[in-house]
């Protein structure tokens, strides 16, 4: 009973899923590979997708809202950045690209400006950066790490300003400077031996 009720969720999951509209991504990565040069109306009107004039970025309005979805291409067509917009501007959850696909900058825009959390990455793939922004300015605690993935630096802004003890490392993971920022400004505190 338990393997006849498991083979109908497969084949209805499988029904479903290529019933499914393709992603925009996989979209726009079809209509760059066919080189379309419809114009601009028809690709709205026949597809609901939008393509820039240089052809490299795609856009899809998202149902009942003032919110989009987007992808750009680099010229060899592949996906350079993805994310969504609020009345044309990036809104959301964006990421960008290295050129093999692997992930370059992760985080999230309001309105066209950076807010909340983020992470950047070294294009083998290590983590490079994460941290925090709040209405465009590095808010909070960031994290940065050196190519070999030992820690680099700690640093910390008060709605963009430095704030807190900066600490730095070599790629060794010795400390090698501390920063205090106090209310008089930045001052040097050499590590102890």
């Amino acid at each position: 009973m338990k393997l006849k009720s498991d083979i109908v969720y497969f084949l209805s999951y499988l029904f479903f899923s290529s019933c499914s509209e393709p992603s925009l991504e996989e979209q726009a990565i079809s209509i760059y590979d066919a080189n379309l040069s419809e114009k601009k109306e028809e690709i709205r009107n026949n597809r609901k997708i939008i393509r820039s004039p240089d052809g490299l970025q795609f856009t899809k309005s998202l149902k009942e809202t003032n919110q989009s979805q987007t992808v750009g291409l680099t010229e060899k067509g592949k996906i350079s950045f993805e994310g969504k917009m609020k009345n044309g501007k990036p809104h959301g959850e964006w990421t960008t690209f290295f050129p093999d696909g692997r992930p370059r900058w992760n985080g999230n825009k309001n309105e066209g400006i950076s807010h909340g959390p983020f992470t950047m990455w070294y294009q083998e793939g290590r983590k490079k950066m994460e941290g925090e922004y709040k209405n465009g300015q590095k808010h909070g605690q960031s994290t940065m790490w050196h190519l070999n993935g030992a820690k680099w630096k700690e640093q910390k802004h008060m709605d963009g300003k430095p704030s807190g003890k900066w600490r730095t490392w070599d790629n060794q993971g010795v400390l090698i400077e501390e920063i205090d920022h106090t209310l008089n400004g930045p001052m040097f505190n050499p590590p102890s031996p």
